[in-house]
């Protein structure tokens, strides 16, 4: 069982947290090729990204003071 919050992004399916991503135990991350790779149950489960013809754009705020 997980908390899971549910908040609308555009453009995103959904969100992984680090609450649980670390209930998987190892991953293997190959942001190359866009895929996951984990241990579940006994069984290997393997993720794989959607390639877009374009890149993502990413908006970064900095707050001063």
């Amino acid at each position: 069982m997980i908390d899971l919050f549910a908040i609308p992004l555009g453009g995103f399916g959904v969100v992984l947290g680090c609450d649980w991503l670390r209930s998987l135990g190892p991953i293997l991350w190959d942001f190359s090729n866009l895929t996951m790779v984990f241990w579940r149950h006994d069984h290997q489960v393997q993720w794989s990204g959607v390639h877009n013809q374009t890149p993502p754009r990413t908006a970064v705020t900095v707050a001063t003071s």
